[in-house]
């Protein structure tokens, strides 16, 4: 099988590898979120990775932070308490540093 997405594919998985025990897979723009929120560290992350990793990811970011319905629903992402809510700014910055990495 000719896949141009399975080298990306395969390098996130490497790269997503210390993180599964972590991770819960629901699908959609939600993994993104529980990624960005759950590891501090995920902008050195990317900016450490291949540059066709980095670039795919921030090609995808930068789509998702255009997209208004996105920035919309981002707090429905989070648990609704307010130390939850509270963290939507470190998010905004978090996705925006990834969208440039």
């Amino acid at each position: 099988m000719n896949d141009p997405n399975l080298n990306l594919l395969e390098a996130a998985v490497r790269l997503l590898k210390p993180l599964l025990d972590e991770l819960v897979f629901v699908g959609g723009r939600i993994d993104v979120i529980a990624v960005v929120d759950g590891r501090p560290q995920i902008v050195d992350d990317v900016r450490n990775a291949p540059d066709d990793v980095r670039g795919y990811l921030a090609s995808e970011i930068a789509q998702l932070l255009a997209t208004r319905q996105f920035l919309d629903a981002l707090p429905g992402f989070l648990l609704p308490d307010s130390a939850s809510q509270a963290r939507q700014a470190l998010l905004r910055e978090r996705l925006s540093a990834l969208a440039k990495a």
